[in-house]
């Protein structure tokens, strides 16, 4: 029975392809490059160099993403700024930043959300769209640490999130209790 699985998993895998080799998969705590593709099983090599050996069965009961599935790849990056920062500024600082680097699409264009409202600060993020799909994850590293410089050169409050605890009245017995 579990022979028939397996060979039912990879069929399914050759037939509807979700993935092919050298495509760029994630899913259930694995992330790599796919190898090798065989009835029983996918081979994914993972950013640290390990080869990783998944059962096919389990591949195909779980959620995959292929990020080489599809031609292009929008990058998020969230930033955290204080609520007196003027958000058109910083809109057009992180917009001029992604139009600037010949790697990401003009259209669709990038953009710039308020994600979260906060009373000590908000959250924004900058979405935008990767040409080459197969270098997401280092050009999302240098688009967050460019994100930052700019940010900072430009004096841009990026607060730590706080939490502020109410003082609290306690009263203590004289035993001690």
């Amino acid at each position: 029975r579990d022979s028939l699985s397996k060979l039912i998993s990879g069929l399914l895998i050759f037939i509807y392809q979700p993935f092919v080799i050298g495509d760029l998969i994630e899913g259930d705590n694995l992330y790599g490059q796919v190898d090798t593709i065989t009835l029983s099983s996918t081979r994914v090599i993972s950013i640290d160099g390990k080869m990783l050996t998944i059962p096919n069965t389990q591949i195909i009961n779980k959620t995959v993403a292929s990020y080489t599935k599809f031609p292009n790849l929008r990058l998020e990056i969230p930033v955290t700024v204080a609520p007196n920062e003027n958000l058109g500024r910083i809109r057009q600082i992180l917009i001029d930043l992604v139009e600037e680097d010949e790697e990401f699409m003009t259209e669709p264009q990038p953009i710039v959300v308020v994600s979260e409202l906060n009373i000590s600060n908000f959250k924004i993020m900058l979405a935008a769209w990767l040409k080459d799909e197969q270098d997401h994850l280092t050009k999302r590293f240098q688009l967050r640490e460019r994100v930052f410089t700019k940010l900072t050169e430009a004096g841009v409050d990026m607060p730590l999130e706080t939490i502020q605890l109410a003082a609290m009245d306690v009263k203590v017995h004289p035993n001690g209790t």
